[in-house]
């Protein structure tokens, strides 16, 4: 698919010979339909053919007191000609974007091509033209023929003061689907919004109206296609994007998994080098902690063995033939103010006598000389 836009846009511009023009006289207070109307009505009388075989269209400004209309007979125009507006972005006479020409005063545009001359005369400055005429060449006609045919042009129109002379047809200098359109014109632009274009276009109207609903539907596509290519590339790249996440995942893991022993080790070094420390630094204490868990111990607990295992924690082996001093025992330690917690692990009784494993672990800084009971 390709998109339906183009470089600059697609005109027919048409010889201006094959055209009759005339500039219809329109009230200031005229509306661009009652305009419309107007100039479909004149073309009718002027025609000596019926109005379905003439194409026409015609120039006018909101506000301004004249519209220039312009018909030709259908028949001047080839099938092959008429198959090539189907594509066109639009179709007027070849004079038609010189009518928005600022002029002065008695200024005289002659338009010269290879079909003939067109001459618009302004007897106003900044109106629109007052009068257009236009002239076929002869066929083999020479430079000198073809001045005579602009000379007496030239005069049909009542003479000149100021006189421009063209030829060919000027550049658009604005890309289709801008609000205005413009020609460049030697070193001037003349701009168009889209509705005076619609109103110079020659085509019927019926078939115009369906053509620029086609165009429509096809930028509609266009562009919903254009969207479905960027969503489906943004959507490639958010794939690539996480699949290439998953993999430096996977590579960090595989990294991770493969210094893991080392890291092992070191976690280990530090543990050591931690206990190291708290052996070097902190005493441990185990008579003080005896002490302590001495202090109201009922008579008939008896300690087996004791092994103080860091600073702070000690376990005892221990034994009572009398199992219910076990819970008193352990609301003792529990109030003892320098315990932080008491644990009766691994009770096991035989032959009347109930053995213990006890893990008492105390509070910091618990037998410093400011915390010593």
């Amino acid at each position: 698919m390709t998109s339906p836009a183009q470089t600059s846009p697609r005109t027919g511009l048409l010889p201006s010979p094959y055209f009759f023009v005339r500039v219809l006289e329109v009230g200031a207070d005229a509306t661009p339909q009652s305009v419309a109307e107007q100039v479909e009505l004149a073309v009718e009388n002027w025609a000596p053919f019926p109005l379905n075989q003439v194409f026409f269209g015609h120039h006018w400004k909101p506000g301004g007191r004249r519209a220039v209309v312009f018909a030709a007979y259908r028949r001047r125009f080839t099938d092959e000609m008429l198959s090539d507006w189907q594509t066109a972005d639009w179709v007027a006479p070849e004079f038609a974007p010189y009518l928005g020409l600022p002029a002065q005063a008695g200024q005289t545009l002659a338009l010269t091509t290879i079909h003939g001359v067109a001459v618009i005369h302004w007897s106003e400055g900044n109106e629109l033209p007052t009068r257009i005429v236009t002239r076929p060449f002869p066929e083999d006609a020479d430079d000198a023929a073809k001045a005579a045919v602009a000379e007496e042009a030239i005069k049909a129109v009542g003479g000149t003061v100021h006189l421009l002379e063209a030829s060919g047809i000027p550049n658009w200098a604005s890309e289709p689907g801008a609000s205005e359109w413009e020609f460049a014109i030697g070193d001037q632009k003349v701009s168009y919004s889209r509705a005076e274009l619609d109103r110079m276009d020659v085509r019927d109207r019926g078939d115009l109206a369906a053509l620029r609903k086609g165009r429509a539907r096809d930028q509609l596509l266009w562009r919903v296609f254009v969207a479905s290519l960027i969503f489906i590339l943004g959507a490639a790249i958010a794939h690539g994007a996480f699949f290439g996440l998953m993999r430096w995942e996977q590579g960090r893991e595989a990294r991770l998994a493969k210094r893991a022993p080392e890291i092992e080790s070191i976690n280990r070094s530090n543990e050591l080098a931690t206990r190291i420390e708290e052996l070097a630094t902190r005493k441990l204490l185990p008579f003080e902690m005896i002490d302590a868990v001495r202090q109201n111990k009922p008579a008939s607990i008896v300690f087996r063995s004791v092994t103080a295992q860091a600073p702070g924690r000690i376990e005892i082996n221990a034994s009572t033939p009398v199992a219910a001093d076990l819970p008193q025992y352990r609301s003792v330690l529990v109030a003892n103010p320098k315990v932080a917690q008491a644990e009766f692990l691994d009770q096991n009784s035989r032959d009347r006598v109930t053995s213990f494993r006890l893990q008492v672990t105390f509070k910091p800084n618990a037998f410093d000389q400011g915390g010593a009971q």
